[in-house]
């Protein structure tokens, strides 16, 4: 869990907590957990597949009215144009079994097909009135992509968690040294401390300026990755639930004016010295 950003207002017991990095890194940390069940889920989808037998078509083509039947481990069982097959029976007990499939999805099955596979893909299992080697080849191929995908996307996950942390790391050091600055008399310090003052505050805005570009120009930018076939962005999958899209420029863009304001006070102070006109 990452700590907090304090931020001293006015007096040392008055404080502003930040909290938006810590939002963003639990939403990154439950996504992941999510995804890491749904791979699993395609993980044991495959193998079910592995156990479905498999007989050719005589006619070569899909029959959708027609009703067959499929041997499978020494068991009969019929395959229908409604889907009531074995690859439906393990889909469903799989892929839409895992806990937070209601909650995130809520779909039937063949919106789900639909929606991992594509829709002709859908329609062809659809139609399907027995599981040929072909067919049976492409539903194991579709669901080792789906579950690719997802590795891919936690690979993002996991280096956009690193990034939080470490830009975390680094705006809590430059919050602390503004609290440290924004501590001291400015009105009995001399006009050289209140210069140094400035050039302390110089260096904390390039920092912050610093990472705010590294962010930006992928160093702390959480790359895209692909998920349910489409490529996203990982602030927009994540982050669209929290009141900010990106946590990470939102606090340097806190910290930076926390930064000015403090700046411009002490160019106040040290015009109004008569020796410093």
């Amino acid at each position: 869990m990452l700590q907090p950003i304090t931020l001293t207002t006015g007096t040392p017991e008055s404080r502003h907590r930040i909290t938006r990095l810590q939002a963003a890194h639990q939403a990154v940390v439950e996504e992941r957990e999510l995804l890491y069940a749904e791979a699993d889920a395609f993980g044991d989808f495959c193998a079910r597949l592995d156990q479905i037998s498999c007989e050719r078509n005589p006619s070569g083509s899909a029959t959708p009215t027609a009703t067959t039947h499929e041997t499978i481990t020494g068991q009969t069982t019929a395959v229908n144009q409604h889907g009531d097959t074995p690859i439906r029976d393990a889909y469903v007990e799989t892929v839409m079994d895992t806990p937070h499939y209601d909650d995130e999805y809520g779909d039937s099955f063949w919106e789900s097909l639909a929606t991992e596979f594509g829709n002709e893909f859908a329609t062809l299992l659809k139609q399907a009135t027995v599981i040929t080697p072909e067919l049976k080849q492409q539903v194991l191929t579709a669901a080792q992509q789906a579950k690719t995908q997802r590795k891919r996307l936690i690979s993002a996950l996991n280096q956009e968690a690193s990034n939080l942390q470490d830009a975390n790391a680094e705006l809590q050091a430059i919050a602390e040294e503004v609290n440290v600055i924004q501590s001291r008399p400015f009105y009995d310090c001399p006009i050289n401390e209140l210069q140094q003052l400035q050039t302390d505050l110089d260096e904390l805005s390039t920092r912050c300026q610093d990472l705010a570009d590294r962010r930006q120009n992928g160093e702390l930018e959480p790359q895209s990755a692909s998920s349910l076939k489409t490529n996203i962005r990982v602030p927009d999958y994540c982050y669209d639930s929290l009141s900010v899209t990106y946590p990470v420029l939102d606090v340097v863009a806190t910290l930076s004016s926390r930064i000015a304001t403090t700046n411009q006070r002490l160019t106040t102070i040290l015009n109004e010295r008569p020796s410093s006109r």
